[in-house]
């Protein structure tokens, strides 16, 4: 039994750096087969095809990530720190995404992965919706402003992760993550440290 976790802990692992590196459309199940050196067979074995390889991938990444997140927000710390190390933390998450990738997320043909995809950043929108209103009620944000404009500016940024023209002007999808990121919070004037 421990052979089959090892060998789909290797199917896992291999999708993984292929599909963050080139996307789906571009990585085919043979390639994950020969990064992961094993049949296809046993690809077939653990996954229907590489989408649901890809969802499964998506699923744990995602869970861990919330998991990171609520530790953060649930720390004694001060909002202005964990705001920081949310951003810290997404930076580290996204780094190793292509544009590529990116773009069978939020508007590619595998259907079943962009739903799974949208529902999921959708309840995690939720969720730091709830946060940023306790933290607005807390006086950790501006009273004078809607968390809703907030929520907005959030969808408008994950919008803007797919733009071809934008996102060519950075060299990695995480340059431009980060740099919407730190606009979100600190706009375009000089922040001390």
């Amino acid at each position: 039994m421990q052979d089959v976790n090892v060998k789909y802990l290797d199917i896992v692992a291999a999708g993984k750096e292929l599909f963050w590196k080139f996307g789906l459309k571009k990585v085919s199940i043979a390639e994950i087969c020969e990064h992961a050196k094993l049949s296809r067979a046993t690809f077939y074995k653990y996954f229907e095809n590489k989408e649901k390889l890809a969802i499964y991938i998506l699923k744990t990444v995602i869970d861990d990530g919330v998991k990171e997140y609520q530790d953060i927000m649930n720390a004694e710390i001060d909002f202005e720190k964990k705001v920081e190390k949310t951003i810290l933390f997404k930076l580290d998450r996204t780094k190793d995404f292509s544009q590529e990738f990116l773009n069978d997320l939020y508007k590619g043909e595998f259907k079943e992965l962009n739903s799974y995809f949208l529902r999921v950043t959708s309840d995690n929108i939720e969720m730091i919706e709830n946060d940023y209103r306790q933290a607005q009620f807390d006086g950790h944000i501006r009273s004078d402003i809607k968390i809703e404009f907030i929520m907005f500016n959030i969808n408008k940024m994950f919008e803007m992760m797919t733009d071809e023209k934008l996102s060519s002007l950075y060299l990695s999808p995480t340059d431009l993550i980060a740099e919407m990121i730190r606009f979100f919070f600190y706009g375009i004037l000089p922040r001390e440290k």
